[in-house]
């Protein structure tokens, strides 16, 4: 297979280690991702011709995902009992039913429970997708197939809003045209799932009946044995919870000093896309090659490096030629995060166990980035100024490198001790 070396490693010729189940995985996501491209850019306008206002928008929209990111433990424990397979087909199912239903309801309040509902079968899918990943590659390659699956992520997320694009370019908007796109969006999800149902292997043994396996709360006490876990996921989230997101970038681009066009936010949103695009895979080698904690701290790296450019701009130097810069050290701390995270926690777990251990790790890191952050980032934007979440982003992110540094040991890949 044609390859390329970067920093030693025959990156694209390694995919080729990846088992059947990653490269199934790596497709149902993609067409997961291109539904939710297609949906994502639309749902707001459905809103509005609904008759929604801004606030009930932001409403139901944060309500709903805090409770329904709250099903990722749950689902994740259920996976250990039950297997994996089948909580990953329903979750995809799910959510592929829910982005049909919304081309039929009448009234935007019929979205608030359609959305909770759909946020919980995204948890569901999560939590057992991450095991899904571990348990179907080897610890050498398990950098490598969170990375295969971030690129699949972002190429059906790259690929996705072109599709509304032309047909709201060439047959017009309006409610009719709105509907049939989220009958559209629903199409990807349905055909992965179908992918699931009929080429992924199950990889928990279900060897005892349920009723004999530890319970939830048994788990939970033997996870809390593991310090370096803990401490793990207490700095990670804590710090995501004053990262800069995609999202807030584009507001301040948008609301601060430059007041850019929907054209420049639009190109900016694209640069970032593309830039965790090419930065998957090299972060999956640097995974396995490298080490986790490495990887990890690197991509603390890159965020502090994307906050050091924004305030460049805002105090010293108003070019907007530096600030695709900000944008693409975002994408890289969000590919690298991504992969290395996943990949860290899974090391920490047993098969036993992993399911509840990535759903907790998904619940934490979707409750303080989904839920949290834009709260805590607008209150410090809308109060202080612009650039104020960017100068704490900065100082998190600095701290952070230096907590994992001193708390956060590297587990070796095989004979290490899981919970």
């Amino acid at each position: 297979m044609l390859g390329f070396d970067l920093c030693g490693f025959q990156i694209l010729s390694d995919l080729k280690k990846l088992s059947k189940n990653v490269r199934v995985i790596c497709v149902a996501e993609l067409l997961n991702d291109i539904g939710a491209s297609i949906h994502r850019p639309t749902l707001p306008v459905l809103y509005n011709m609904l008759g929604a206002t801004p606030l009930q928008y932001g409403v139901i929209e944060g309500v709903s995902s805090f409770f329904g990111m709250m099903g990722a433990a749950p689902a994740g424990e259920l996976s250990d009992r039950v297997g994996r397979r089948r909580l990953y087909y329903v979750g995809h199912a799910t959510m592929g039913l829910l982005r049909f239903s919304w081309g039929l309801i009448s009234s935007f309040w019929l979205l608030f429970p359609l959305r909770w509902l759909y946020s919980l079968g995204m948890a569901v899918r999560y939590a057992v997708r991450d095991p899904l990943l571990a348990e179907s590659s080897t610890p050498d390659t398990r950098g490598l197939a969170y990375a295969a699956y971030e690129l699949a992520d972002c190429i059906g997320a790259f690929l996705g809003p072109f599709l509304p694009i032309l047909v709201l370019r060439y047959v017009g908007q309006n409610i009719d045209v709105i509907r049939k796109l989220f009958f559209l969006a629903a199409t990807p999800n349905l055909l992965s799932a179908l992918l699931i149902v009929f080429l992924i292997r199950e990889t928990v043994k279900i060897d005892k009946p349920v009723e004999e396996k530890m319970n939830f709360s048994t788990k939970l006490r033997l996870i809390t044995g593991n310090r370096n876990l803990l401490r793990f996921m207490l700095i990670t989230s804590t710090s995501t919870l004053f990262a800069m997101t995609v999202d807030l970038e584009i507001l301040y681009i948008t609301y601060g000093p430059m007041k850019a066009t929907a054209l420049i936010t639009t190109l900016m949103y694209i640069f970032w896309t593309a830039t965790t695009l090419l930065a998957a895979l090299p972060a999956g080698r640097i995974v396995d090659k490298k080490g986790r904690r490495f990887a990890i701290t690197l991509a603390f790296t890159f965020h502090a490096i994307s906050m050091m450019i924004i305030i460049l701009y805002h105090f010293v130097l108003r070019s907007i030629f530096i600030v695709p810069l900000a944008f693409a050290s975002l994408g890289f701390y969000d590919s690298f995060l991504s992969v290395s995270s996943k990949t860290f926690v899974a090391d920490n777990a047993s098969v036993e166990n992993r399911g509840m251990i990535m759903g907790i790790y998904t619940t934490l890191e979707g409750i303080c980035k989904r839920s949290l952050a834009p709260i805590i980032a607008g209150f410090m934007f809308s109060t202080f100024s612009s650039v104020t979440p960017f100068i704490v982003g900065l100082s998190a992110s600095l701290a952070t490198i230096v907590l994992l540094m001193k708390m956060i040991s590297e587990l070796p890949s095989a004979g290490a001790k899981k919970y």
